[in-house]
């Protein structure tokens, strides 16, 4: 059998160990939150320049588009020209 003193030893080292354990449960407890705010951190930063990068892409594609009808624009004055001094010259003969 363990005596007054053995026991007061065993409780104590058993209270010091609950109390270790729940220091690094909280430790750990406070990395996880850690690591998620900068997974969270970098997740929006990611998605902020992804964001960026597509209305950059989308100005592009506007201006292309714009220049496509201005070229197209420009090709029916020509074909309409060409069309024009045909029909003249058949007319014409």
């Amino acid at each position: 059998m363990l005596s007054q003193n053995d026991m007061a030893l065993l409780r104590g080292e058993t209270e010091r160990l609950r109390d270790e354990i729940e220091k690094t449960k909280q430790k750990v407890r406070d990395d996880i939150n850690r690591v998620q705010a900068g997974f969270r951190l970098d997740l929006n930063l990611e998605k902020g320049r992804i964001r960026d990068e597509a209305s950059g892409l989308q100005l592009k594609i506007r201006d292309t588009d714009a220049k496509m009808d201005t070229e197209f624009g420009n090709i029916r004055v020509v074909m309409d020209g060409i069309k024009y001094d045909t029909i003249r010259t058949i007319v014409g003969k």
